[in-house]
């Protein structure tokens, strides 16, 4: 019987593009975060930085949405990339 909602191929297809887009946007927080604090653009336009590598990431997964080595090189990137933004956050001087 085929049932109402997304088959699994479009779940992992669509999961794919959204983990590339997440690993996008996590690999231009440092690039943005230091353009801002440096001076050379305004926070605003970091955003749309942000928003660009969040794009150009999820047009990569797309691209490659069927991979599914990708997908799990996707998933690992979010957890390293987010694990190590998280505890460079730490204060370490207590």
């Amino acid at each position: 019987m085929n049932q109402p909602g997304l088959s699994f191929d479009s779940f992992y297809s669509l999961l794919t593009i959204i983990l590339s887009g997440v690993t996008g946007v996590l690999i231009g927080v440092p690039a943005s975060s230091y353009l801002i604090s440096s001076g050379a653009i305004n926070p605003t336009l970091g955003f749309f930085v942000l928003i660009f590598f969040g794009l150009a990431g999820a047009r990569i997964g797309y691209l490659r949405r069927n991979n599914r080595a990708f997908f799990y090189l996707s998933f690992f990137a979010v957890l390293v990339l987010s694990s190590l933004i998280g505890f460079s956050f730490v204060d370490t001087n207590h």
